[in-house]
């Protein structure tokens, strides 16, 4: 006999969509567990009928080893009578998936959690996949579960290769440290609460013009607007947490509708944002009258930074050199309560760009103004891995978490098997993008030296935030006086 196990749904569904080895790792997975018998016949083949939802990361081509998914499951009353973990009603399923998927755990009551991994055209992309359910004949309410809203804080690692920020097979001790220490001066700086409307496709956290401009006005500025950026609204991720993605990239239109590395110079596309400002054209990029850096001294609604635009970060830093089949690298810890398009990739171009001299220091604290607009290198994708979550009651006071969610991170068993998957099967597959003189690293290098701002653009900016900053202390200085 079997109660009908619920989750509350996650918003949005997502379709299922193809990988390029032909099957969708959510359609392996829902067949699964219909054969289990964990989905009805009438329910089968219909994702919104059993609520099917999930978070997601953020930019294609990441790896996520914590992918959060809520669904509607058939399932035993008293599968864990013996099995707190779910391992045996996990392998029940893994009985019904290929090789290359496999449930790790399932866990009970408020929740239960399901892990799942698969290669994708030859490229290990790992999907541990958290299920959050509930009892429908459980005494009290049945609390929803939104894994978007609800976590907390997002945990991203970035593989970078040594040679990258200049740490060579040869250095000393005390020299790798210095190039570490040095690194990590950089990272720290992106640590707290900042706007990261330059290290994001700004347009798409902008608010929308307010419904009530007139229709010619709406025609004009419709008219007005470049052709190549048409549609933009319509192809462009909203966040890292909607509407993106989580198995097939190939699917996906990148962000300002074109390719995802696709660089001018080694700018990213974001550029057009910043050019069409200005009343330049897609094909005056890499002229040197390019303008990449500059500060607004008057508002620009059509280019406004507000609340949106601000993200916390919680951690930014580097560890120290690692080797992967021979191969030197270090661990980029980046974690954050959100993130937007592209925001970690700009994050960490930015600073190698920095570490390499092609970026003066106080790069950082100009782009994290909010009047500067800057163009930023975006640093290739393909080592970037959702590596954890953390998860707190969204609508309830204070820090709470729900009991679920702690007995996931607390086994042992579960957080085991994960290490063991990434280690034995991610890491050996990622180390094909470690090599510095091999792509993507080659490509990206050459093209990051042609991104270099000029120096007169950068000091409109610095007098530009000298002067805001002046203006600030001193109507601080005022308002001081007159409540005195």
């Amino acid at each position: 006999m079997r109660n009908r196990i619920r989750a509350q749904p996650s918003g949005s569904l997502f379709g299922r969509r193809r990988s390029s080895c032909g099957s969708a790792i959510e359609e392996e997975l829902e067949n699964a567990i219909y054969n289990a018998g964990g989905i009805l016949e009438s329910n089968f083949g219909n994702l919104n009928k059993i609520a099917w939802g999930r978070s997601s990361r953020t930019d294609k081509g990441v790896h996520s080893l914590a992918t959060t998914i809520t669904l509607k499951m058939e399932i035993p009353e008293f599968a864990w009578r013996e099995d707190p973990y779910g391992i045996h009603l996990a392998d029940h399923i893994n009985s019904h998936l290929p090789n290359n998927i496999k449930v790790f755990s399932i866990l009970p009551s408020k929740s239960w959690s399901c892990q799942v991994y698969k290669h994708i055209a030859g490229i290990c992309v790992p999907f541990p996949l958290f299920y959050p359910v509930l009892i429908v004949t459980c005494i009290g309410p049945i609390r929803s579960f939104d894994p978007r809203r609800e976590c907390s804080i997002r945990k991203y690692s970035y593989l970078l290769p040594a040679e990258i920020i200049g740490i060579k097979d040869m250095h000393s001790t005390v020299e790798v440290d210095h190039h570490i220490s040095d690194f990590n001066n950089i990272l720290n700086t992106f640590e707290g609460d900042h706007p990261f409307h330059n290290y994001t496709v700004r347009s798409k956290y902008r608010r929308k013009f307010s419904m009530q401009k007139s229709r010619k006005d709406r025609r004009s500025t419709i008219k007005a607007k470049p052709a190549n950026t048409a549609s933009i609204s319509e192809l462009e991720e909203i966040d890292e947490d909607q509407n993106s993605s989580l198995y097939n990239d190939s699917a996906e239109i990148d962000q300002e509708g074109i390719g995802e590395n696709s660089m001018v110079g080694g700018l990213d596309e974001n550029i057009i944002d910043t050019c069409h400002d200005y009343g330049n054209s897609q094909k005056d990029l890499s002229s040197d009258m390019t303008v990449r850096a500059r500060w607004l001294y008057e508002p620009d609604e059509k280019d406004r930074v507000s609340s949106s635009h601000f993200r916390k970060i919680l951690r930014c830093s580097s560890g120290k050199p690692q080797k992967l089949l021979g191969l030197e690298y270090v661990e980029i810890s980046v974690w954050g309560e959100s993130f937007m398009l592209h925001q970690i990739r700009k994050m960490v171009g930015t600073a190698i760009a920095v570490k390499r001299d092609i970026f003066p220091k106080d790069i950082l604290a100009l782009s994290l103004a909010k009047h500067s607009r800057i163009v930023l290198p975006l640093a290739p994708s393909e080592v970037l891995i959702l590596r954890g979550n953390n998860y707190q009651l969204s609508k309830q006071p204070g820090e709470v978490t729900r009991p679920e969610m702690l007995a996931q991170a607390e086994s042992e068993v579960i957080l085991s098997n994960v290490e063991k998957f990434y280690q034995s099967t991610v890491l050996p597959q990622i180390a094909r993008f470690l090599a510095p003189s091999r792509p993507p690293w080659r490509e990206w290098t050459e093209k990051l030296e042609l991104s270099r701002i000029p120096e007169s653009q950068l000091d409109e900016v610095r007098d530009g935030l000298r002067t805001w900053q002046e203006k600030l202390a001193s109507r601080k200085g005022a308002e001081l006086v007159s409540n005195q």
